[in-house]
């Protein structure tokens, strides 16, 4: 009996020691994910401050649609110098052909 009960004893002692290594690391890992989020929020948000943050991606979202507007208009106005270079050679050879006449 004695044997049974200095078997259950040291398990249960055991289950403790385990219990507060276990309670130990879940302390630790809080207290690490704590520190990273707040290093993380610290670079987002410059002193702390959300609404200069978000004044920041507000420039960058403007600063990409006015570069995307002038690569737009851009292309635009390749598109028609293309076109209009196209026809100015179409008529020209047309205008050369008459001239030369039938061969």
């Amino acid at each position: 009996m004695d044997a049974i009960l200095k078997l259950v004893t040291e398990i249960h002692q055991d289950v403790r020691e385990v219990d507060r290594k276990l309670t130990e690391h879940i302390a630790d890992e809080t207290t690490s994910a704590a520190t990273m989020i707040k290093e993380l929020r610290e670079h987002a948000f410059v002193d702390g401050d959300v609404s200069q943050h978000r004044q920041m991606q507000q420039l960058a979202i403007d600063k990409a649609e006015e570069g995307n507007a002038l690569l737009r208009d851009l292309r635009k106005a390749l598109a028609k110098a293309g076109v209009i270079g196209f026809i100015g050679f179409a008529i020209y050879a047309l205008w050369k052909a008459i001239l030369e006449g039938p061969k």
